[in-house]
């Protein structure tokens, strides 16, 4: 059994390789949030949400779950895990709303935004294991 501690430290280090791999000088809070208890079923069902407030700053929150997924699967390497979220990774999901604070709508330029971030960030060995098995 996985405990808040240990969930929580894996999470801040992943946060910290892609906030110091990407080179993000922003001040963005990322957080992990039980998305489920959201009343917008659209949030409850997103892996990672960035959230603009009035005075333009940003937080981004992290479904619980989708953290505990991912821990389980590259950390514990644990062969019962149900990660089947056809590549996604923490690191994917936090890069994408990242994009968003430079491009906020889902388009090309978001896209292009994500994959720029989302390649400077060392990916979890497993995550090319896994790439090499995925059947389409």
């Amino acid at each position: 059994m996985v405990t808040e501690q240990e969930l929580k430290e894996y999470f801040n280090q992943i946060v910290e390789k892609i906030l110091l791999q990407t080179k993000c000088i922003e001040n963005i809070n990322i957080s992990i949030s039980d998305h489920n208890k959201l009343k917008n079923k659209k949030n409850k069902e997103a892996l990672g949400i960035c959230w603009r407030s009035t005075d333009n700053s940003y937080d981004i929150t992290i479904d619980k779950y989708f953290v505990y997924e991912c821990y389980t699967y590259f950390i514990l390497s644990d062969i019962t895990s149900t990660w089947k979220l056809h590549g996604q990774t923490l690191e994917k999901v936090i890069c994408h709303e990242l994009a968003h604070v430079q491009q906020w709508n889902h388009c090309k330029k978001h896209d292009r935004i994500m994959y720029e971030l989302y390649d400077k960030v060392a990916k979890p060995k497993k995550y090319y294991e896994y790439l090499e098995n995925i059947s389409y």
